[in-house]
Order: structure tokens, then C-alpha cells, then sequence
């Protein structure tokens, strides 16, 4: 089972991703308790990252990206995936709401990290509902082996499409990464190797 952390928006504001500058690792009391909730008190937080976002959006749920490999005739296909990611409601309407969540793969290679490749999911949270579970996401990388770091853009809009607010997500953290395969696989501080 995949440990989670909750974050929510207050937390994001102001922090972005930089090269060298600040990162915020958001961590602590939210994690503990959610560990110690699923009866795990002594593992990590799960996904640490630093974001930032605007307008009004509600709070996620953040799984950990797992990377593994999928049989394939012949052989088999590194991929990377999340599961069970969590959109609660943004305040700013009652009414149903579109989220989606962008997801960008890129790969180091050797100088810098260089987008690789992306695709997006998304669903509607119906009136009168809290939160909804983000459909799976799953990605094979187009570059083969090497060492990869996933990000995201969660957007909620109405049904007229005016957005409510977004929200930036990047697996950043030393414990957002994870191996779910036999075949090599390495999770680092704010990547994954997949061969």
C-alpha cells in the first residue's frame, strides 16, 4: 500500500519549483497522522513535494509515482504510474466541477532535465459531492532506460469551462518515488531510474 500526503492549497501559496533555489518539502503533522491512521507509523511521508497554484482550488490527495514494467511481447515496457490521487472540491463552486490532471515525464539527460513525454486524465465531481478519485495514470516513457521525474498541473473548472483554480505538483521529494518492479528500477531524491 501506498502511503499519501494531503495538501492543501494554503499550503502552496507563493512556493514554485526553482533549480536552485528554495524547495519546500511539505511534510509533518498530516503525514504522521495518515501513517499512524493506516496503522504505519514508522514509514515516511509519501509524496513531499513543492507546488505552487492560483485561484481557489480544493485540496489533494498526492500519491507516490510508481515506476515498474509491463510484459510486452518479447520483453518488457518501463512505465510510470500514480494511483488513487484525491480532488476535493474547490470552494469557489458548488456546482459540478471538471478537474483535470496534466502529467509531464521528463528525462535527464546528463545536463538537464528534458521533457520526454505527457498525457492527461480527468473527471467530474458532481454537486453535491466532497472529493472524487482521479482516474489511473499510467505512462511509458519514449527514450527507454534512463532516469525520469514526473510533475503535474490539477485544474478545476465548471461545466462552463471557467476555471476555479490550479494547483502544481512536483515529485521533488527523497520518498516520491518507488520501485513495483523485479527489473531494475532505482528511486532517488526527486527522480526514478527505470532499465
Amino acid at each position: 500500500m501506498a502511503l499519501s500526503t494531503l495538501v492543501r492549497p494554503e499550503q502552496l501559496a507563493g512556493n514554485q519549483r526553482t533549480t536552485g533555489a528554495r524547495k519546500v518539502m511539505l511534510r509533518g503533522l498530516a503525514a504522521v497522522a495518515l501513517a499512524a491512521s493506516v496503522g504505519l507509523a514508522a514509514a515516511a511521508p509519501a509524496a513531499a513535494f513543492s507546488g505552487g497554484g492560483s485561484g481557489q482550488p480544493g485540496a489533494v490527495v498526492v500519491p507516490v509515482v510508481q515506476g515498474t514494467h509491463l510484459p510486452v511481447l518479447g520483453g518488457y515496457l518501463a512505465t510510470l504510474m500514480t494511483q488513487n490521487m484525491v480532488a476535493e472540491r474547490s470552494p469557489a463552486s458548488t456546482g459540478a466541477q471538471y478537474i483535470s490532471a496534466a502529467y509531464r515525464v521528463y528525462r535527464w539527460n546528463g545536463s538537464s532535465w528534458v521533457y520526454n513525454t505527457g498525457s492527461t486524465v480527468a473527471t467530474t465531481l458532481a454537486a453535491g459531492y466532497s472529493k472524487v478519485t482521479m482516474p489511473f495514470w499510467s505512462v511509458q516513457p519514449t527514450s527507454g532506460a534512463g532516469y525520469y521525474y514526473v510533475e503535474t498541473t490539477i485544474r478545476w473548472k465548471t461545466g462552463a469551462g471557467v476555471v476555479l483554480g490550479t494547483m502544481n505538483i512536483f515529485w521533488t521529494g527523497p520518498r516520491d518515488y518507488q520501485c513495483a518492479t523485479f527489473l531494475p528500477c532505482t528511486p532517488g531524491t526527486g527522480w526514478i531510474y527505470l532499465g
